[in-house]
């Protein structure tokens, strides 16, 4: 038999702004043994007689609850009306002036309680009890009442309660009891584990947090099932028992987990019974922490916490740690007093001079070059420029008798002539096609050979783009009728032309310029800077305009004339407190129309997805809206190009689909042209080609095309107003790259380029109102990029503190941004304390690639290992996709770098260059079937191996690399361990500094889960890989660490998102990490050591744990200070040892190449399983890793 009494109390409205609240009162008693009691199953009769008495003797049970209540209440003011007890429906209620309390009953009594009054006094006191929350009344003077009187009232009635002064159960019949008094609720339920009592939240309370409590009850136990491997933890089994009219149905849960309990409730319908049973079992797994927040807590804390703790072993084989104290000892007897009692040489500068061939700088040559032509500054000017005059004259006077005068640019040239003569700054403001990159820098040549001055016009012009400079001094030295190297020439990054000089005009690229103002920083030897297109504010430019002033400080001879669109040109003005010419341009006029202009013809009804759309910090494109309104056009509009602007790749390529899968293209011919920086050369010409009649050409762009390509023939554009910008997050340290909206000067000049040959319509896809909300002009550079390599490369130009030399840019970054530059240099070893130089600094201060990458190629040197380590630099930092179609088939290329190296992507890659190099040096017939059964693109491989030789310079240049040594020779001393490749990822990892971790498990909402791609950055940020990486997908891990150079933050995607990873070993970890390591011995719960284990770990890296014994970490510390002893040594030391050193130098020198062998052989011995192709999934589960650890507990312990 179930014998069951339940009270509710719901306050329908609580005083002082209490919010409203239900509380339950539920008992459940389990299987009565009615025969402990003294009675029989017959008795039950009885006790439905009893439930008529209480039922007939209504009234008198009214009255005598309220003589209970007046016998306390002798106040006026008293909170109950005269009518105190109703019964409706079962359901007895107590009301007061403004609640009602209900207290529910079922047919079957509780054992002891034989009499009407033990009945009613027993229901009624869980009432007086909850009473005591009712506090004062809603404010009016009428209701209120003393709640001090109150809860005393209250005190009283509860000192008569029943379960004060008797048991209503004895102790083998009762199961469960409520103490109304306090609110808590007590039970004993049936399970393995007797009389267990647990303390928690109401049945109301579980319901409100589940309220579909069967299908969570059942979805908890799903993934219990999951994580154990265990199935059939959960059944329910009902019964139904009738008795006349009266029914009742009966549910039973059993569990399984944590332990075998049951969980019984009794109710009208069966519904109702088994969502009562689920709430019991809810409620006792919460109170027991078996469920948090709904999260089965499948481990203990000790099973958790030994699975998130990813200790990694750490050991080194017994031979070679006899060969390791043998190292150590020859380095205590002849090597240590050498490198750490050496004295630093003391090199005052490493600004260095222009070199003849390329521009780049020399550490030996201390004489200024000329800027512009590159030959000796003094020995020019000293050299009879009478000749070159005579003839430049002639050209002079010819050329004004037969210039165009048809540029708007023409008809100011007097003035812009008489304005740099009286003035040292100029600002020419012109828009579109108005002739002033072209034609100023002749205005002032011509002026100066008109006059037989030629040779006093030598003349810098400079451009954001290395192709700008080269299209631009060809087309100019066209115009002129003159060979380009005579009086136009050009210099960009591993190409150049230089002009004759005097009187020459040099078209380089800022950074070129950048460069020879590190040695010659008063400019000596040029006469005129033309600063062109100032408004594209890239870093290179703001820099440039800090030292173009003091350049003119250093050399009053100096013009500079600032040449800029419209595009926030005051700003320059301003800056350098100059003139400014403004010149109209030549473009037709065009019709914008915004999102209203369009809904009105028709193309697209307004929606919410617009106005959303309008109002988001980052805008979404509607590719299927872009694709309609390209068919539109082309429907409705006369024949010219098409130029669409679209925030990315993704973008351009669903539009392509989009267009070429619909029924419309195939009526048609069209061209559709995707323009993006990683197209191919081949197919980024055919954007300038015109169709044939009847096609036209459509082009999707990024904004590569708003002012680096100019299309002559389009005549319309669809601008989404967005494009992809990294932009530098300076409290997390990382790049993000995400959709924004443009500028409202992005927006015309977008515009403009439907109006170059013809009128044109553009159609943007904003609002009128969001189009002037927009911010007026694009955010400079210097804003939202890593200031690590311009605040290294400002320490060349001066010594003073990084943030007041770029404190005096046109618009400063800020002060955190650059604070955080300068630690990190500091972590890099290139900045000391004070902020100035180190040794390293000063070497890699010379290279033009990120400085870790720099640091890496001067570190190749000491370990033997430059080919490679100059290989991954250079193809880290060239900034064109050196494979076909990489957009969109990064599983082939993923393949065909797995070829190479099956864990690293820099090996793969440098292996991969070093085989396309043996076919061009040994066999180029077949080189270029090589190249497409790679996917390679040919001409930018040949880019590549340029940049391979400048980066190769740089090392002789900073003197790491003897002049005339060949860093490709794999026979020679610098690439002895160039194919050891565990040792070359350690280097990288050396310069680069960055660690993902793998992790098997992670927490999520208090659930461990199976994550076998979970990456975690040194910063213990949640990383992924992206799908070109060779890691990409991996089933097994011979190690959980790998290294990265570049990681950028996606908010789409809510990760960090990393593309060449190598797989690291934990050894090479271990020495080459360049943050602080410690170690702590290992200890266990008594306080001992814990099988003589150390516990080793980096500052910077919290990624990082490494559990080895205290031997071996004793051995490998003491190996790894001597390492960086040596290194250090090195760096100080390497091609400025002087004849007072070379003694000691050699033995260094001979020291480390056995220091580097039995290093070799200790990663050898560790990596024996990082370049293994990957096999199938290693990843296991909860329960088998557990079973996997020592000393693991059982379900039944858990």
């Amino acid at each position: 038999m179930f014998s069951c009494i339940s009270t509710v109390f719901t306050k329908n409205r609580l005083q002082n702004s209490l919010q409203s609240k239900q509380y339950i009162f539920s008992a459940f008693s389990g299987r009565a043994d009615l025969r402990s009691n003294s009675r029989d199953a017959g008795n039950e009769v009885i006790y439905q007689n009893e439930l008529t008495e209480f039922l007939d003797d209504f009234t008198n049970l009214n009255k005598h609850v309220l003589l209970n209540v007046q016998r306390f209440d002798t106040s006026s003011h008293s909170p109950f009306k005269r009518k105190f007890l109703s019964l409706r429906r079962n359901q007895l209620k107590v009301h007061d002036y403004h609640d009602s309390i209900g207290f529910y009953y079922s047919s079957k009594i509780i054992p002891g309680l034989q009499s009407v009054r033990g009945i009613h006094t027993h229901a009624a006191f869980p009432c007086f009890a909850s009473l005591k929350n009712v506090k004062k009344g809603d404010g009016s003077d009428k209701e209120q009442f003393e709640s001090d009187y109150y809860d005393n009232l209250i005190d009283k009635i509860l000192k008569d309660s029943p379960t004060k002064n008797k048991e209503l159960h004895s102790e083998k019949e009762h199961r469960r009891r409520v103490h109304a008094h306090r609110f808590v609720k007590t039970e004993t339920l049936h399970g393995k584990e007797d009389n267990l009592e647990i303390e928690g939240a109401s049945l109301k309370e579980i319901e409100r947090k589940y309220p579909d409590c069967k299908s969570k009850l059942h979805n908890i136990y799903n993934i219990v099932s999951q994580d154990t491997k265990k199935s059939n933890l959960i059944s329910g089994t009902s019964k139904c028992t009738k008795r006349g009219h009266d029914v009742r149905w009966e549910f039973t849960y059993k569990i399984l987990w944590p332990s075998e309990m049951t969980f019984l409730a009794v109710a009208k319908t069966k519904i109702a019974a088994s969502k009562v049973a689920a709430l019991k079992c809810l409620q006792w797994l919460e109170a027991t922490g078996k469920v948090k927040n709904g999260i089965p807590q499948t481990l203990d804390k000790k099973e958790m916490s030994s699975l998130l703790d990813n200790k990694v072993e750490l050991n080194i084989e017994s031979d070679i740690a006899t060969e390791i104290q043998s190292l150590l000892k020859e380095y205590q007897n002849e090597v240590e007093h050498i490198v750490k009692t050496f004295t630093p040489i003391k090199r005052e500068s490493n600004l260095l001079e222009d070199s003849e061939n390329d521009g780049q700088t020399s550490l030996l040559n201390t004489e200024h070059f000329d800027p512009v032509g590159g030959s000796s500054a003094s020995k020019r000017f000293k050299k009879s420029s009478e000749f070159r005059n005579e003839i430049l004259k002639e050209k002079a006077l010819l050329r004004n008798e037969t210039a165009d005068q048809g540029l708007p640019i023409s008809a100011f040239r007097t003035q812009i002539l008489e304005e740099i003569e009286k003035s040292s700054v100029l600002l020419v403001k012109g828009d579109t096609g108005c002739g002033k990159t072209t034609q100023v820098p002749q205005f002032l040549m011509d002026y100066f050979a008109a006059k037989g001055r030629a040779g006093d016009c030598n003349m810098i012009v400079t451009q954001p783009r290395r192709i700008s400079a080269i299209s631009l001094a060809e087309r100019i030295a066209e115009e002129r009728n003159e060979n380009i190297g005579d009086v136009v020439g050009y210099q960009v990054r591993l190409q150049q032309v230089l002009p004759q000089t005097p009187g020459g005009i040099l078209f380089c690229t800022t950074g070129v310029l950048l460069r020879k103002l590190q040695s010659n920083p008063g400019l000596i030897g040029c006469s005129h800077v033309i600063l062109d297109e100032a408004h594209e504010r890239s870093i290179d430019t703001d820099v440039l305009m800090v030292l173009l002033k003091r350049a003119m400080k250093r050399n009053p001879n100096l013009k500079l004339i600032v040449m800029s669109a419209t595009i926030n040109a005051e700003l320059f003005q301003r800056y350098f407190d100059c003139n400014a010419v403004e010149v109209p341009g030549r473009t037709f006029p065009v019709t914008m129309n915004f999102l209203e202009d369009i809904d009105a013809m028709g193309i697209r009804q307004s929606n919410n997805r617009d106005e959303r759309n309008q109002s988001q910090r980052s805008p979404v494109v509607d590719c299927y809206y872009v694709a309609r309104l390209i068919k539109w056009i082309c429907k409705n509009k006369p024949d010219g190009a098409i130029l669409c602007f679209l925030p990315g790749w993704a973008e351009i390529t669903k539009v392509q689909t989009i267009l070429t899968e619909s029924s419309w293209a195939n009526r048609r011919k069209d061209w559709i042209l995707p323009l993006h920086s990683k197209v191919s050369f081949q197919a980024q010409r055919k954007i300038f080609s015109r169709p044939p009649p009847g096609v036209r050409k459509i082009i999707l762009s990024t904004d590569i095309a708003e002012t680096g390509i100019t299309v002559s023939d389009v005549v319309y554009v669809i601008d989404t107003a967005s494009h992809k910008q990294v932009r530098w997050d300076e409290s997390q340290g990382l790049a993000s790259m995400d959709n924004q909206w443009v500028s409202k000067a992005n927006i015309n000049q977008r515009k403009g380029r439907a109006g170059r040959v013809q009128s044109g319509i553009s159609y943007h896809l904003l609002t009128r109102e969001k189009f002037m909300n927009l911010d007026e002009f694009p955010l400079p550079e210097v804003m939202r990029i890593s200031l690590e390599k311009t605040v290294l490369d400002c320490k060349t130009y001066s010594n003073e503190k990084a943030i007041d030399f770029l404190a005096k840019m046109p618009q400063p970054p800020s002060a955190s941004a650059i604070e955080r530059a300068v630690s990190d240099l500091r972590k890099l070893g290139a900045l000391d304390e004070n902020e100035t130089l180190t040794a390293l600094g000063k070497r890699i201060s010379l290279f033009t690639t990120h400085p870790k990458l720099s640091k890496a190629m001067v570190y190749s040197s000491i370990f033997h290992c430059t080919s490679p380590i100059v290989s991954v630099a250079s193809i880290l930092s060239y900034d064109s996709e050196l494979f076909v179609g990489a957009l969109n088939n990064k599983s082939d290329i993923r393949s065909i770098k797995q070829k190479y190296h099956p864990a690293s992507d820099h090996l793969a890659m440098s292996w991969l260059f070093t085989q396309w190099n043996s076919y061009y040096n040994e066999d180029p017939q077949d080189i270029k079937s090589f190249c497409y059964n790679m996917r390679l693109q040919p001409e930018r491989m040949i880019i590549l191996k340029k940049l391979r030789d400048l980066n190769a310079q740089f090392l002789v240049q900073c003197g790491m690399l003897e002049i005339g040594e060949n860093y490709d020779d794999w026979n020679a001393t610098k690439n002895d361990h160039a194919e050891h490749d565990e040792l070359v990822r350690g280097v990288l990892f050396a310069g680069m500094d960055h660690l993902l971790q793998r992790k098997k498990f992670e927490l999520i909402k208090g659930r461990l889960k199976n994550s076998p791609n979970l990456m975690v950055t040194e910063d213990k940020r949640r990383a992924s890989l992206t799908s070109e990486t060779v890691n990409y997908g991996r089933k097994s891990w011979p190690s959980p660490y790998l290294t990265y150079m570049r990681r950028t933050h996606s908010e789409e995607r809510r990760t960090i998102l990393i593309r060449e990873t190598s797989i690291l070993s934990p050894l090479t970890v271990f020495l080459f990490s360049q943050g602080t390591v410690n170690a702590v011995e290992q200890t266990n719960k008594s306080g001992s050591n814990d099988d003589d284990k150390v516990l080793v770990t980096i500052e910077d890296k919290k990624n990082v744990k490494l559990i080895c014994t205290r031997e071996d970490a004793e051995l490998l510390f003491r190996f790894r200070d001597m390492m960086w002893s040596i290194v250090r040594y090195m760096v100080e030391i390497q091609g400025f040892q002087g004849f007072d050193r070379v003694e000691e130098y050699n033995t260094v020198n001979a020291y480390k190449r056995q220091m580097l062998f039995v290093l070799g052989k200790m990663l050898s011995s560790a990596d024996i399983t990082v370049d293994l192709k990957s096999d199938e999934s290693d990843v296991a589960s909860v329960d088998e890793l557990l079973d996997s650890e020592s000393g693991s507990e059982t379900d039944e312990s858990r």
